[in-house]
């Protein structure tokens, strides 16, 4: 027992210990500027999956807030605001926060009185009361108790809250889904709809408060836009682009108003409506003045102020933007690359460079690689807005986009691409009501695999290819499987694993093992000889289905799912990061990439997180075993600077001795010991490595031998 023991001390020694320098660091794009608030000489502004950023005038210091570096439960902020105390209040998707002198508290409904996390809207009062609104919830705090309105306790009539105001008598103003709503002093409501006050309209996002303290409240119709006057009901109508939606309207000290939508930004006074000129072409979600009078717009394309008759763009993104969603990062001829719907970008001198700029209709990016040649590809689903698609080639000058079209092929959307060991480059076609297609381009020449030259039905979600030069391809039918000359299908009636609807098929380079996902969860890898199944919802996350899964330097396997990210660690343990336990800052990881570094980087979509997690002290005298659990067969991975004797023995649970994996003297390089297992009982084995005078000790945990 004793022996027991000390084995195990050691192995979880070993592994926390040279896990402890983990860090995270985000990379935040806050292209989409949700809300501005000019708070003194300071301009607080809120991003959609950008953080929180501060401006400072006087000393021109920009201050960036995330999840990672501070308390925000979010790192998309919806509104921001200030009481006559100097108290800041920031709502998020995620919670709320209140910020009094540089000390912040967190509201959130599983700690707090609020009882809901995402809150559009925040506002506070003449009387100073808070008001917080969201989806059919009104909430009201008045410095000592907090009161809530449910739309679904029929206490609110509005369906959710998209604007709060306050007039000078006191009265406070609601628009949303539903209507208009004004609250007296006693909250006692007051409800206005296009049948009482003529209204037009059921949807009344945003509202006014003039000088004249006269209230204005936008709509939105299936073909008409605007705003209206009202005062019991509707005195006057305007309408500006029926295709616009209005996000902001602010009145200035003249009395002018500034109306900021979808369609851009326009001044109204005098019942004249007037498009303003603006430097970029853009959304205009935000407006509010500073106490210089300086007008700042928060836009889809980042921050604008005008002053002095000019225009000036400011920087909201740390290490640069991003114009788009993210697909995929991975390594290309050595640097960090990172493919976005609309654009490709580098990472260079710890920041963002568009590679893409000159390529100006290419759209729509799926996925990147480089082939043999070192030339770039990218597989692409939309162009310019046209379906006319196709894969892209980057040869170090020119952009090459390969029509198959041109080739009598009627196919759109490319899914995938993969490269394999004789530099073919290997495609996945979608065509939208003309069915599936593989193809294989050689440089040369293009050869096309369809169900009718004797493939699977080759509707193909994702394609890998292996050191052997094999190309794999991930069905709802099955796993396809090219040996060089023929397809074949691998199906539970043919192969070892759970089901035939796979979701992902990819190869990793770093335990060489081929590696799927079926729709069900269940993860599969394959050696080369066996599969072995493992269900990561052992890690306690409940998730509906895996984005993707590599395995990093140290021996443990990463997979992305829609409601977070899962760690099996080669100690065989779980552990799972998401929204609620981690700096994650949304729940859907789309992918996750790991560098030379050993660093994580986790896609969410419209931000990265980086994990930076240091491989292993002494990686390589450092085993690694895998799979694990394993079953019929399990390899030890291990690399040597240089000669040395090398001892593996496999221990059991009680710390006895019960083989010898290998006894030799080794030259330096890098090794892979395979060691059959169906002949060890189910349960835990611990293997033993001595590498001259160091000795490691790991788990193996054997799992379905008869």
């Amino acid at each position: 027992m004793k022996k027991t023991l000390f084995l195990i001390s050691i192995l979880l020694l070993v592994h926390t210990s040279l896990h402890a320098q983990e860090s995270w660091q985000g990379i935040l794009s806050g292209q989409q500027v949700s809300t501005i608030k000019a708070i003194q000489h300071n301009i607080w502004i809120g991003t959609k999956n950008g953080g929180l950023i501060v401006i400072n005038k006087q000393t021109n210091q920009t201050t960036y807030y995330n999840k990672v570096n501070s308390k925000l439960p979010s790192n998309t902020i919806t509104s921001i605001d200030e009481s006559s105390m100097g108290i800041v209040w920031i709502c998020t998707s995620s919670g709320s926060v209140r910020i009094d002198n540089g000390v912040w508290e967190i509201y959130q409904s599983q700690s707090s009185e609020i009882p809901a996390d995402e809150l559009y809207v925040s506002h506070i009062d003449k009387q100073g009361n808070l008001w917080l609104g969201g989806t059919n919830i009104l909430i009201k705090y008045d410095n000592k108790n907090w009161k809530s309105f449910d739309h679904n306790k029929k206490e609110l009539p509005l369906y959710g809250v998209s604007d709060i105001k306050s007039d000078q008598n006191g009265m406070v103003w609601l628009a949303g889904l539903g209507g208009i709503v004004s609250i007296d002093t006693k909250d006692s409501m007051t409800y206005y709809t296009s049948s009482n006050s003529n209204l037009p309209g059921f949807l009344n996002f945003k509202l006014l408060i003039d000088n004249d303290n006269k209230v204005w409240a936008s709509y939105k119709l299936d073909y008409e836009s605007g705003f209206v006057l009202l005062q019991g009901s509707v005195l006057k109508k305007y309408q500006i682009n029926y295709e616009a939606y209005i996000n902001s309207m602010y009145c200035d000290q003249d009395g002018v108003f500034w109306i900021g939508t979808t369609k851009g930004l326009y001044s109204f006074k005098n019942d004249t409506l007037i498009g303003v000129n603006l430097p970029i072409i853009c959304e205009v979600n935000t407006i509010d003045f500073d106490e210089d009078d300086v007008m700042w717009l928060g836009t889809s394309k980042g921050l604008l102020s005008f002053a002095n008759e000019s225009w000036k763009n400011h920087e909201t993104s740390q290490y640069g933007k991003f114009d788009s969603p993210i697909n995929q990062i991975t390594e290309i001829n050595g640097e960090i690359t990172i493919a976005t719907e609309g654009s490709i970008y580098g990472w260079v001198n710890n920041g963002l460079t568009n590679l893409s700029e000159e390529v100006y209709n290419i759209y729509g990016i799926n996925h990147i690689t480089t082939d043999l040649s070192g030339r770039i590809w990218c597989a692409t689903y939309r162009l310019g807005g046209s379906l006319l698609v196709g894969p892209y080639e980057f040869d170090g000058t020119n952009w090459i986009r390969h029509n198959v079209r041109d080739m009598g092929k009627d196919y759109h959307l490319v899914i995938d691409i993969a490269v394999d060991k004789f530099n073919n480059k290997w495609f996945s076609f979608n065509s939208f009501g003309n069915g599936f297609c593989l193809a294989r381009y050689n440089d040369f020449y293009w050869t096309f695999y369809s169900k009718n030259n004797h493939l699977f039905e080759p509707y193909v979600r994702s394609l890998a290819t292996d050191v052997e030069g094999f190309v794999w391809a991930a069905s709802p039918d099955g796993l396809g499987f090219f040996d060089g000359n023929n397809w074949l299908l691998l199906t539970t009636d043919n192969s070892d694993f759970p089901s035939n609807n796979i979701q992902l098929v990819k190869y990793d380079k770093q335990s060489k093992l081929i590696l799927i996902a079926n729709t069900d969860g269940i993860l599969s890898t394959y050696d080369g000889n066996s599969w072995s199944q493992y269900d990561p919802r052992y890690s306690g996350l409940e998730f509906d289905w895996i984005n993707d899964m590599i395995s990093d330097r140290n021996g443990d396997l990463w997979i992305a799912t829609n409601k977070g990210l899962i760690k099996y660690d080669n100690l065989g343990q779980w552990k799972y990061f998401n929204s609620l336990n981690s700096p994650l800052s949304e729940d859907q990881v789309m992918s996750v990439y790991v560098d030379a570094e050993n660093t994580k980087w986790i896609n969410l979509r419209y931000s990265i997180l980086l994990l930076n997690d240091p491989v292993l002290a002494g990686l390589q005298d450092y085993p690694l075993i895998y799979p694990n659990p394993a079953s019929h067969q399990a390899t030890i991975a291990f690399s040597l600077e240089a000669k040395e004797k090398v001892q593996i023995r496999i221990l059991d649970i009680s710390g006895k001795m019960i083989d010898v994996v290998l006894n030799e003297i080794l030259e330096a390089g890098d090794y892979y010991k395979n060691h059959n297992c169906s002949e060890l009982r189910n349960g835990t084995y611990f293997y033993q490595i001595q590498i001259g005078d160091r000795t490691t000790t790991s788990k193996l945990v054997v799992i379905n031998n008869n």
